[in-house]
């Protein structure tokens, strides 16, 4: 229930995009076995803005925001028309353990996992996320064995 509290405050949020590079030190946060990542700013008061890079293994990219709290980075992307399939994306951060969960949401159905434990590297300053051929989006079934079928997430109802 918290990450769905979670996913809904972070969506409520309006504010106009901001462009990382132009904001504080930017973050890198690269995925290790997904193409793409994210490169994110602190904006004040614990609120954080930025880009999902490369999300499509093509260049694409689209505006994040969120927060930090305790050691756990929140963000989401919540301009539909930039998300990938039109879906809100939430991201959840450990930067003790250096994994990271992804969400989707398509707004009616209930928020569906698509990445648990995942590993990634942060450092500071920009990074080209070139390397990986897998959307972090392709959602990987949770199974006995870690690595198991991949299928995309069904998107039928997302605007």
């Amino acid at each position: 229930m918290k990450g769905i509290a979670t996913i809904l405050s972070i969506t409520a949020l309006t504010a106009s995009s901001a462009n990382a590079d132009d904001i504080n030190t930017p973050y890198c946060i690269d995925f290790e076995n997904v193409c793409g990542g994210l490169l994110l700013s602190a904006i004040g008061n614990g609120w954080i803005v930025g880009e999902w890079r490369n999300f499509d293994c093509e260049g694409s990219t689209a505006s994040m925001r969120g927060a930090i709290s305790d050691g756990i980075v929140t963000v989401a992307c919540t301009r539909q028309i930039q998300c990938p399939f039109g879906t809100v994306w939430l991201f959840n951060f450990d930067l003790t353990s250096r994994v990271f969960d992804l969400f989707g949401y398509d707004r009616v159905n209930p928020p569906f996992p698509v990445r648990l434990d995942e590993p990634f590297r942060i450092d500071q300053g920009t990074c080209p996320f070139s390397e990986g051929s897998i959307p972090a989006t392709l959602r990987r079934e949770q199974t006995q064995e870690k690595h198991s079928a991949i299928r995309v997430p069904a998107t039928e109802n997302a605007r």
